[in-house]
Parts: C-alpha cells; structure tokens; sequence
C-alpha cells in the first residue's frame, strides 16, 4: 500500500510579513490574472513575488478567489 499524499498547488500563496503581505502567483493563470488586475509599484515588486499593505489584502483576495484562482497562507 501506498503511503503517498497527494498534494495541491495552489494558484497564489501568501505570507504575512509583519508590516505587508508577500504574494507569490505561482500558476500560469495567477500570473496572467496579476499582469491583467494589477499594477505594481516596482518597490513593492520582489521577483516572482509582490508586497500588499495590510488594508488592501483582503479585498485582494477576494477579487482572486472570485475569479477562481485558488489563495493558500503559508
């Protein structure tokens, strides 16, 4: 018998960083969906990553889920 877990990567994964959130669109259409919705401010851009101030990430979120995408914390 197999002892495997079948894991799932979310689309987005977030990470609170104290002062803002980091967030990481990880699939194809995460990243599509941030190029399209978004407009990042190159200081708040860190690579594959962009910060969020704390008053703005649930709203994020939302607009994210609402289009299907899936958000997980680590």
């Amino acid at each position: 018998m197999s002892n495997k877990v079948k894991t799932t990567v979310p689309d987005v994964r977030i990470h609170d960083q104290d002062s803002v959130f980091m967030f990481w669109p990880i699939s194809t259409n995460a990243k599509g969906w941030v190029s399209k919705h978004m407009k990042i401010a190159p200081d708040m851009s860190m690579g594959p990553h962009f910060l969020v101030e704390h008053r703005f990430v649930d709203n994020l979120i939302q607009r994210m889920q609402g289009a299907g995408l899936t958000v997980e914390s680590y």
